[in-house]
């Protein structure tokens, strides 16, 4: 059994002189949100897409707009014809639905919750660093960057660093620039810290110049 919109219940129990502009309301929104799912939230309309992106409900002079505070703003950079406060906008009956105008506001709200999950996609690591949770890895590619470096002051002795840095080699990705018997050349290395830099090497799964 097909289960009846909680939003066109609560058009339908509307006086039939305002369901028709009801209506327009809610067609605008799940044409420019097709993702969005509809119910009654504090007693009113309500059009979610992870966060709501508005609520509207019937009064007596007029319909009332709620896209939360952000939206408001946005809408009253576009025209001063309707009354608005912190978060709402009246549509009075006696106008005309202005259908450019919601469209503009229903796909700013729509951007406006794209931006805040795309905000909150985002953390910081254990060492302060930003990154954003592509996957369930909690990788901070700078920290990794930074590890590469530390590898050389935990694993080798001074003398072998002071000879790869004259090279021009901070980090391991710096060996790929290299052929393996050139690295082993460099005077003062060492046969020990090769043994080093090949295993860092293997564990990074790079390889040196060929």
């Amino acid at each position: 059994m097909k289960t009846v919109s909680p939003v066109l219940a609560y058009i339908n129990e509307q006086p039939k002189a305002i369901q028709a502009s009801l209506l327009k309301i809610r067609n605008l929104i799940l044409e420019q949100a097709p993702h969005s799912t509809e119910c009654i939230s504090y007693n009113m309309p309500a059009f979610k897409q992870q966060q709501v992106i508005l609520y509207f409900a019937a009064f007596k002079n007029h319909i009332g707009i709620y896209p939360t505070a952000t939206g408001v703003l946005a809408f009253e950079k576009w025209t001063t014809e309707y009354k608005t406060s912190k978060g709402a906008i009246q549509l009075p009956y006696h106008k005309a639905i202005p259908t450019t105008l919601l469209i503009k506001l229903i796909q700013t709200r729509v951007k406006q919750i794209q931006e805040l999950n795309s905000q909150k996609k985002k953390t910081t690591c254990q060492n302060g660093h930003k990154l954003e949770k592509k996957t369930s890895s909690h990788t901070c590619q700078i920290c990794k960057k930074e590890a590469k470096k530390v590898f050389f002051l935990k694993e080798l002795p001074a003398p072998a660093i002071r000879v790869l840095k004259q090279h021009h080699i901070e980090e391991l990705d710096d060996f790929t620039k290299h052929t393996h018997a050139s690295v082993a050349a460099f005077h003062g290395l060492g046969p020990k810290s090769m043994i080093v830099i090949e295993a860092a090497m293997k564990k990074a799964k790079l390889k040196f110049k060929s």
